[in-house]
């Protein structure tokens, strides 16, 4: 539950959204605790809140794209079906968050945390995955043409069925596990991306 300040943010937002800045106020925040909050398909686009706090936050088919959520925290959310496309989402912790269906073309991921996460069938094409950590995420039928992935974690992630992996350019990943790293890149890492794709 959210509380009346923040509630009346972004009621405000919202009116800011569908009247293209005609009325009601931009978000622009930091640190705002969205912890456990129930907001299916609100929509936020081009809010401003880095740091934000969605820890087991229920936002499925919500419409974030365009935000900055830089830093902010999604430990245990639900944001399937969500949009976020083009969102900065650098350093954000997506520990255990179900992303399932979600649009996140063309987002920054940069260093971002996704262990454990459910990114089955999501849409991360062109998406910069560049040191994240996706050990032990979900990414069944995810969509990855043109994703950077530079000094990304991947071990024992699930890639079945994942498509685009042959547009990929940059390709440097680590499949090993915590403490004991296995470094793949170019061809190789293609390869080893390929054959998880028909696990």
């Amino acid at each position: 539950m959210i509380d009346a300040r923040t509630r009346k943010m972004v009621e405000q937002h919202q009116a800011w959204v569908a009247s293209s800045g005609q009325a009601g106020r931009q978000l622009v925040s930091e640190d705002l605790d969205f912890r456990g909050a129930r907001l299916p398909e609100i929509e936020l686009l081009d809010a401003e809140i880095p740091g934000a706090d969605f820890s087991a936050a229920s936002m499925a088919r919500t419409d974030l794209s365009g935000c900055n959520l830089a830093s902010a925290k999604f430990e245990r959310a639900d944001f399937s079906n969500a949009a976020l496309v083009k969102s900065n989402l650098d350093y954000a912790d997506f520990t255990s968050a179900r992303l399932a269906g979600a649009n996140l073309r063309r987002a920054s991921l940069i260093e971002a945390i996704l262990t454990e996460a459910d990114l089955d069938h999501a849409d991360l094409r062109g998406a910069d995955l560049s040191g994240a950590n996706l050990r032990g995420a979900s990414l069944v039928g995810s969509q990855l043409d043109d994703v950077f992935l530079d000094g990304t974690k991947l071990g024992g992630a699930r890639l079945r069925g994942a498509t685009g992996i042959e547009s990929l350019v940059k390709c440097r990943i680590d499949v090993g596990v915590s403490g004991a790293p296995d470094l793949r890149e170019g061809e190789a890492a293609r390869q080893w991306l390929l054959e998880a794709a028909k696990a």
